[in-house]
């Protein structure tokens, strides 16, 4: 189904209001419950997710009139007749909404919590609570995708070397290149560059004159390379293994 259905949906309810006009709020309640249970709950089951921002409009729409015959014609009656529709018709038109667009989900849930939660009916302020619960939770990730979203970040990119691929490298001293060249080379690794050693770092490389790093990353336990380590080893020369490489001790740099 459609932006079209959808409208035809919001006409409808339309329809009733206008036929209500300045009565609406003494109309039967078994009015809207008909409307509601039957036709516009069994019509929004029927649509796709929206795709389009023409369909989140009309969902936008339909959630309104929909709104109006809670405000206007529901919630302003005997409350012992409306009962029935404000707790099964109402929560399930705005659950099926929120199920087909997540943007005016989002809407629905914020009048929840700030409109009817606060209402001066009980049945309404437990409506409001069951069916924001109930909402929220469409909005939340699924946990085994959150799970593979979370795995795949973690993931080295693609073609990204063995060792070094996805891991945080921080360069100390003068290298026998431009940082900048050096920067670059650990990015085409797959590797990220910062600029000073912390918990979150994987490798310092080393090159002449290194400083305070050197002892930074000793303390925190970070593999420390001297550069011609760190190059043999993205050259495929000769390597220390990847499980094996020693944590810096003291060396006499520059020779």
């Amino acid at each position: 189904m459609s932006a079209e259905d959808i409208e035809e949906m919001t006409r409808q309810i339309k329809r009733e209001i206008d036929d209500a006009g300045a009565d609406i709020g003494d109309s039967d309640p078994e009015i809207w419950e008909h409307l509601l249970a039957e036709d516009i709950v069994d019509g929004i089951k029927a649509c796709k997710p929206s795709k389009t921002p023409e369909e989140t409009d009309a969902w936008r729409e339909l959630y309104a009139q929909t709104k109006i015959v809670a405000d206007k014609a529901l919630l302003p009656s005997d409350l012992s007749e409306a009962a029935s529709v404000l707790k099964y018709q109402i929560p399930d038109v705005l659950v099926g909404i929120a199920k087909k667009d997540k943007a005016v989900a989002a809407e629905i849930l914020d009048d929840l919590k700030s409109t009817y939660a606060h209402h001066e009916y009980d049945d309404v302020r437990e409506m409001a609570d069951k069916t924001a619960k109930k909402i929220e939770k469409l909005l939340e990730p699924a946990p085994e995708k959150s799970a593979k979203f979370t795995a795949a970040a973690a993931a080295p990119p693609p073609g990204s070397h063995p060792v070094f691929g996805g891991k945080t490298i921080v360069f100390t001293g003068t290298l026998s290149i431009k940082r900048d060249e050096a920067t670059r080379m650990a990015e085409a690794l797959g590797a990220k560059v910062a600029g000073s050693v912390s918990k979150n770092t994987d490798f310092v490389v080393a090159g002449q004159d290194a400083g305070s790093k050197l002892g930074k990353a000793t303390a925190l336990g970070v593999t420390i390379l001297m550069e011609r380590e760190w190059r043999d080893m993205i050259e495929g020369k000769p390597a220390p293994d990847k499980d094996k490489i020693t944590v810096f001790k003291p060396l006499r740099l520059g020779k």
